[in-house]
């Protein structure tokens, strides 16, 4: 896995790629997050490309495409949040991949494999064809009432900045 924190300049240089598998995703929080992710899992075969806003995974995919050891790579992931619209997300990944040439998945989660690599899968947060992003799939993972009657209880008498309450 790659541990260089990208900058925001980093969405912009040419790609550099170290590893056969590639996990496309679309800010800062969500490469984090994913970094951690397969850091704690212990997975390291993995490169996380962040691709900068919704708007650049167009380019960032199409740079794949050129850059100079793409023969390489095997597999392909793209990560992206819905927003207010998951299907629309879905289909600018979609339209993304096709412009580059690249297998285009009928439907999230499916891999789709050529007859040479990489095989390409598109996961567009929260999942489900919902509305939203990263923080609302992990909002949702944690979902419970009983952790929620806990966390609504310590909201209800924590300090918040400036010693007030929130």
């Amino acid at each position: 896995m790659t541990d260089t924190e990208p900058s925001e300049e980093n969405s912009q240089r040419p790609l550099t790629i170290t590893k056969k598998h590639l996990l496309l995703v679309e800010g800062s929080d969500d490469w984090h997050f994913f970094t951690a992710l397969l850091r704690h899992l212990e997975i390291d075969e993995v490169q996380i490309i962040r691709c900068g806003s919704r708007d650049e995974i167009r380019a960032r995919i199409s740079a794949l495409r050129v850059a100079p050891t793409f023969e390489s790579v095997e597999r392909i992931g793209v990560v992206r949040d819905a927003d207010e619209n998951a299907t629309g997300a879905f289909d600018s990944v979609r339209g993304a991949l096709s412009a580059a040439s690249l297998p285009i998945p009928q439907s999230e989660m499916d891999i789709v494999t050529a007859t040479q690599p990489p095989a390409v899968s598109v996961f567009i947060m929260p999942g489900n064809r919902q509305p939203g992003m990263l923080e609302t799939l992990l909002c949702q993972s944690f979902a419970n009432p009983v952790i929620d009657g806990c966390i609504d209880r310590f909201l209800d008498c924590a300090p918040g900045e400036n010693g007030e309450w929130l």
